[in-house]
C-alpha cells in the first residue's frame, strides 16, 4: 500500500504547486463617462427700429440651451427674443419666442440635440431708435 500513499502525496504536491501560481487579482476597468462642459457665447450688437439681429451657434451634444437678454439699451423697452434653426429665407426660423426686456435670468430655456441653431432678437414695434444689446447663449 505504500504505492497509494506515494501517489496521494504526489497528487497533493501537484495541487499545491498549481495553487502557488501567480495570485494577482484580475483588474477590470470601468468605462469612464465624460460630462460635457457648457459653453457660453456672448452676442453684443444693436438692433434697428423695425429690424432684427440673429446669431447662429452649434451644440456639440444634447442638453439644455439657456438664452439671456442681459442688456437692452437703457433697459426700459422690450423686444422679441426667439430660438430656432437657420433658414434660407430668413435669418432664423423660430421654434420658440417671447417678448421680454433684459434681465439676469434666462428668458428662454429649452432642450436641444447636437446641431446648428440660431437666436434672433427682433423689434416688436416698441423701439424708437437703434438699440444696443448683450445676449448670452449657454449650450453644450
Amino acid at each position: 500500500m505504500p504505492t497509494i500513499s506515494v501517489r496521494f502525496a504526489a497528487f497533493v504536491l501537484a495541487l499545491a504547486a498549481a495553487g502557488c501560481g501567480n495570485n494577482s487579482a484580475a483588474t477590470t476597468t470601468s468605462p469612464t463617462t465624460t460630462t460635457p462642459t457648457a459653453t457660453t457665447d456672448t452676442f453684443v450688437s444693436s438692433i434697428a427700429v423695425r429690424g432684427s439681429a440673429a446669431r447662429t451657434f452649434t451644440t456639440k451634444s444634447s442638453g439644455t440651451v439657456k438664452v439671456t437678454l442681459a442688456t437692452l439699451g437703457s433697459g426700459s423697452s422690450t423686444v422679441g427674443l426667439g430660438i430656432g434653426v437657420p433658414a434660407t429665407s430668413a435669418p432664423c426660423s423660430l421654434a420658440q419666442s417671447v417678448v421680454t426686456g433684459p434681465g439676469s435670468a434666462p428668458q428662454i430655456v429649452t432642450s436641444a440635440d447636437a446641431g446648428v441653431y440660431c437666436v434672433q432678437l427682433f423689434d416688436t414695434g416698441r423701439l424708437t431708435e437703434d438699440t444696443a444689446f448683450t445676449l448670452s447663449i449657454e449650450h453644450f
